[in-house]
């Protein structure tokens, strides 16, 4: 399995719930896809599984990884690719040096 998660919740500071007691596997070599109306948690759940959010309670792991004590670990073998752009151009301008 490479993918564990187990009743995981996500609640936002303003009391909205993103994600509530979510349990999904996901297996090596399969193709998946998160299919959702807006608001459905699709986001959210792709963020914490990359570290930019934590869960609220529940677990997750990626290839055994704990992504609450080894996110760097998760962050060498996942990755995600937004549906907007998230980078700045005069920032990746500054970072790379040119």
């Amino acid at each position: 399995m490479t993918v564990r998660i187990s009743d995981m919740a996500k609640v936002y500071s303003n009391g909205t719930k993103a994600l509530d007691r979510l349990n999904l596997r996901l297996y090596e070599d399969q193709i998946t896809a998160l299919l959702g109306h807006n608001g459905a948690g699709k986001t959210t759940t792709m963020s914490i599984l990359c570290g930019l959010y934590s869960p609220s309670s529940g677990s997750a792991y990626v290839y055994g990884w704990d992504i609450r004590t080894e996110i760097q670990c998760v962050r060498d073998v996942l990755g995600v690719c937004p549906q907007y752009n998230v980078l700045f151009s005069q920032y990746v301008y500054h970072r790379a040096g040119f």
